[in-house]
C-alpha cells in the first residue's frame, strides 16, 4: 500500500532531523566549540550571554528558526538546549557539562 502525501511528507521530515543531528555531530566547527568550553569553564558566560551570537561567531550551522536556550545546573557548569521545528517535527540536542569539565550530548527527535 503506498503511503499517503501526509506519510511521506512526515517522514521525509524525520529524515531530515535525524540528518541534522547526524551532520551536527561531525561539523568541525560544532566538535572544536564543545573542546573550548571544555578546556575553558569560564568561556560558558559568553554561552549563558548570547547562546545563539556563540553559535554564530563559531559558524556552527543552526536550522531556521532554532531556538537556543541555555541554563545552569547546580551539579555542573551548564546545559545547552537547541530546539528546532523546521523539519516538521521538533528536534532537541541537548549538551550538557559536568562539574568535572565531562561534555555529554543527548539528541531527541519527537516523531509526532
Amino acid at each position: 500500500m503506498p503511503l499517503s502525501r501526509n506519510e511521506l511528507t512526515r517522514l521525509k521530515g524525520l529524515a531530515a532531523a535525524h540528518q541534522y543531528i547526524a551532520d551536527l555531530g561531525k561539523d568541525k566547527n560544532a566538535i572544536a566549540a564543545l573542546n573550548e568550553l571544555q578546556d575553558d569553564p569560564e568561556l560558558w558566560k559568553e554561552l549563558f550571554r548570547n547562546p545563539a551570537a556563540f553559535a554564530k561567531s563559531r559558524g556552527i550551522p543552526l536550522p531556521k528558526g532554532a531556538k537556543i536556550t541555555v541554563t545552569r545546573q547546580k551539579k555542573s557548569g551548564g546545559e545547552v538546549n537547541v530546539q528546532a521545528a523546521g523539519f516538521g517535527h521538533s528536534v532537541s540536542v541537548t549538551i550538557g557539562a559536568e562539574s568535572n569539565g565531562k561534555i555529554s550530548v543527548w539528541c531527541k527527535v519527537d516523531a509526532t
